[in-house]
């Protein structure tokens, strides 16, 4: 007995420094495979981890591949020899499982890792050969090592690169304007209060509109949030840039930032969406400095594809489960706007002594569902419901019909949202305070906008990513130049946020030439033709229906792509695989409860928008296959 004991501690050994050098393999070939993936085959690929992830993931398979493999060991540990080569092979297959979990998805992680433990029996015995004596062993796992930490210095020598060429470029004029480009991710347009509502729910961005221009009609070209942001920084449409829900953006070219930073500006961006808005998308294109994922012990463990994978089957399975990955892992990978306001204010302060201007982008995301207040912040608007109720419509509303709520339980979500808002807005106004009291806003054009909308039962439809309405697309939109306007503007025509980049090109370098598509919007207080006679109409887009189906089939998108057109009151849909249309007077009819596609007094002015829709939108680029993929996620 002693002997078999004495022998059972013996094989220990040199099967945790074999599993440490699968895990460093199967990380290595996990990462690589992943940005290959991303890289050949994009659709459906998108990363959505802290960018760090290709040299964290072989460290953190190092430390879980041997406790995996010590606890296939024990079972079997009164028969050495065979427990060693159980727990050999399993860590064989951990490391090969991933490859083929993101090559072929669609099939159950446990048909991949049986399949793979199959194949691992297979190869395990050239493997082991080839790791015979522990100097192979030792001299196998310091190469690989190596290959992590050159993993890792080419990420912070790309960084280190970025800012040298930066700090190189030749500077503007000293006239040159800063540009802060504020993105309030989910804010459909009346979630922002009029200057004048007895209901003031964003004081801080009512007084920043009084001393700017406010457009009551801004459009998003996508009711979600990678495809409308992607415009946002493009100047280009959804389909023109190659987006769709789990697919990064094909290169850019050019974007905004890599404009701007051509002309000697300073570029940083701060998301709190980090899912669809991380550098890994292609939206952080021209940025000299970027912050997505928050890097905490629960996102570096996230990094390994198996652990990812573990912890959303097994959410799905434990109630218990599902908290506790949400409070360790998830959750803290969502900013508020305070620290979102705390990265960009350490970052300017930071900044060199030279007067280099910069340009910002903002994303926050405090009013994306589940609505839910930061941590220690207390309610702004009143709210008269039980707290614990609340609380468990809020927990409970991404996995309910909301088509079978009652309409108390639904003004109750928009309260919360609308409370969420109000938290926003306040952390706005302390931001501003805080650029006024470093004299930056005297020299900063202040450009605040919304992604897309929120739906709360309009047209029978929640959340967003599922249909071209109003609820959807329509959003806020201030621009506010240096020192603000004597007296404010109040543009009703619609316009679409495609025009941003365009817009503030114009702004800082006014009369020179754009590579960036689009036109000015500063044409509406630049001049007296501002009524919308010769503008175009506002696209908007959406090839597909959000995957994670909040609306259980009911999207208008589900029966094919959707394209909307807006010019002056009218709003024009229409589905490209059905054809079937829908014709807003949205004066009249602003909740779009009544289709005049087939009323005899529409028809010539519908017959324009259907010319012109011909001519301009390809009907082709819309219609492709899509990835019903999400980002990962305790939904």
């Amino acid at each position: 007995m002693w002997r078999r004991a004495h022998s059972s501690l013996w094989e220990i050994p040199p099967l945790l420094g074999f599993a440490t050098i699968c895990g460093l393999a199967g990380g290595l070939l996990d990462s690589v495979w992943r940005l290959t993936l991303q890289s050949v085959a994009p659709r459906g690929h998108l990363i959505t981890l802290h960018r760090d992830f290709a040299w964290l993931d072989p460290l953190v398979c190092a430390v879980l591949f041997p406790i995996c493999a010590l606890v296939v060991y024990l079972p079997f540990a009164a028969w050495p020899k065979l427990a060693s080569k159980i727990s050999a092979r399993v860590c064989i297959g951990l490391g090969l499982a991933p490859v083929f979990m993101q090559s072929i998805p669609g099939i159950y992680e446990e048909a991949w890792l049986v399949f793979c433990l199959g194949l691992a029996s297979l190869v395990a015995p050239r493997i082991e050969s080839a790791l015979g004596t522990r100097r192979r062993r030792t001299a196998t796992a310091a190469g690989l090592l190596v290959a992590v930490g050159c993993v890792a210095g080419v990420r912070f020598a790309r960084d280190w690169k970025g800012r040298r060429d930066e700090s190189a470029r030749a500077l503007p004029a000293a006239s040159a304007l800063n540009v802060l480009l504020i993105v309030l991710d989910t804010v459909r347009a009346d979630g922002v209060s009029e200057p004048a509502s007895p209901r003031m729910v964003t004081p801080a961005l009512a007084s920043l509109a009084s001393r700017g221009v406010r457009f009551r009609n801004a459009r998003a070209t996508a009711p979600w949030t990678l495809a409308s942001h992607a415009s946002l920084l493009t100047g280009r449409l959804p389909s023109e840039v190659g987006t769709d829900w789990m697919t990064p953006l094909a290169r850019p070219s050019p974007a905004l930032a890599e404009e701007l930073g051509a002309q000697g500006y300073r570029t940083a961006g701060f998301v709190a969406n980090a899912g669809y808005c991380n550098r890994h998308t292609g939206l952080a294109s021209g940025f000299t400095h970027y912050e997505d994922y928050p890097l905490h012990l629960g996102g570096i463990v996230r990094s390994s594809e198996l652990v990812q994978r573990f912890l959303i089957s097994a959410s799905e399975l434990s109630e218990s489960i599902h908290d506790w990955a949400a409070a360790w892992v998830f959750d803290p990978e969502r900013k508020s706007a305070a620290t979102i306001n705390a990265q960009f204010l350490g970052w300017l302060d930071r900044r060199d002594s030279s007067n280099r201007p910069f340009f910002a982008f903002l994303n926050y995301l405090d009013a994306h569902a589940p609505y839910q207040l930061p941590r220690g912040a207390s309610p702004r608007m009143p709210i008269l419901e039980d707290p614990t109720r609340l609380e468990r419509l809020i927990t409970l509303w991404p996995t309910l019909d909301r088509s079978t709520l009652d309409p108390r339980m639904i003004s109750l979500a928009r309260a919360s949202y609308d409370n969420c808002i109000a938290e926003l807005d306040h952390q706005l106004g302390r931001l501003f305070d805080a650029l006024k009291r470093r004299g930056l806003l005297e020299r900063t054009i202040v450009i605040v906008t919304s992604d897309h909308g929120e739906g709360f039962g309009e047209h029978g439809l929640f959340d967003h990513g599922d249909s071209l309405y109003d609820s959807e697309i329509r959003v806020p939109l201030i621009i506010v130049p240096p020192g603000g306007l004597a007296r404010p503007i109040v543009i009703d025509e619609p316009v679409s946020l495609r025009d941003i980049p365009a817009t503030i090109h114009e702004l800082v370098s006014p009369g020179s030439d754009s590579r960036l598509p689009g036109r000015s919007l500063a044409r509406f207080w630049k001049s007296d033709a501002s009524d919308g006679g010769d503008e175009e109409p506002a696209i908007s887009e959406l090839a597909s229906p959000n995957p994670t189906d909040p609306n259980c089939g009911r999207s208008p998108a589900t029966s094919g792509p959707l394209v909307s057109l807006a010019q002056g009151r009218f709003v024009y849909i229409r589905n490209e695989r059905t054809q079937s249309e829908q014709f807003f007077d949205v004066v009249d009819d602003p909740r779009q409860l009544s289709n005049r596609a087939a009323d005899p007094r529409f028809q010539d002015v519908l017959s324009r928008f259907r010319a012109w829709s011909v001519v301009q939108l390809p009907r082709a680029r819309l219609t492709r296959v899509v990835s019903a993929q999400r980002p990962p996620g305790l939904e």
